[in-house]
């Protein structure tokens, strides 16, 4: 059951960030698409400065928001200490044990979770260097539209979208495997304290 669990969370998470990568990049399509059909409104320096912070900014705070959404999960803070107490009062010797088993399951998974965290810190930057490319391409509209480019700058868009989306979406994979990792860890010590308790 536990690693059905955290099969089903690692699903979750990978899920929730492709559904969330694909809200975004249609949001942001929109918003290309909406500075292009402006054309005049485009040719000023701070409506372009103006498209850039909604473009970045304000979507990524509706990915991150939309995200924290479909993943949130309760918890529950009180469990693990009253179970320790009653295995404790149980049998001692054996839940000191378990205590310092667990202490080395978590170094252990402390560890993987530092991989997955360092994997997830340079796709952060591959992604931000792609959010910085689709910026420049939004700031170029003027240039775009005197030169009659729109179907050249539309498929470099597109194309950026693409990258950026893959970029994060491995970023994204590095949380989806830690947090069930750290979850499944404290699943199996508290069905661990449920027997040394009972």
């Amino acid at each position: 059951l536990v690693l059905l669990r955290v099969l089903c969370l690692i699903v979750m998470n990978e899920t929730a960030a492709r559904a969330c990568l694909e809200v975004v990049t249609r949001l942001r399509r929109s918003i290309y698409h909406h500075t292009a059909r402006q054309g005049a409104l485009t040719s000023q320096v701070g409506n372009l400065d103006e498209t850039g912070v909604l473009f970045t900014k304000e979507v990524e705070r509706v990915h991150e928001a939309m995200f924290f959404s479909l993943t949130y999960t309760y918890r529950h803070a009180v469990f693990f200490p009253l179970m320790l107490f009653i295995a404790l009062i149980t049998n001692f010797w054996l839940s000191i044990a378990f205590v310092l088993l667990a202490i080395l399951a978590w170094a252990l998974v402390g560890q993987m979770t530092t991989s997955f965290k360092r994997q997830g810190r340079i796709a952060t930057r591959v992604a931000s260097n792609r959010l910085e490319l689709l910026v420049e391409s939004l700031r170029q509209m003027r240039l775009v539209k005197s030169y009659l480019m729109e179907l050249f700058n539309q498929s470099r868009v597109e194309r950026q979208l693409a990258d950026y989306s893959k970029a994060h979406l491995r970023r994204i994979r590095g949380d989806a495997f830690a947090k069930p990792l750290r979850m499944a860890l404290a699943i199996l010590a508290a069905l661990t304290l449920f027997y040394l308790g009972g």
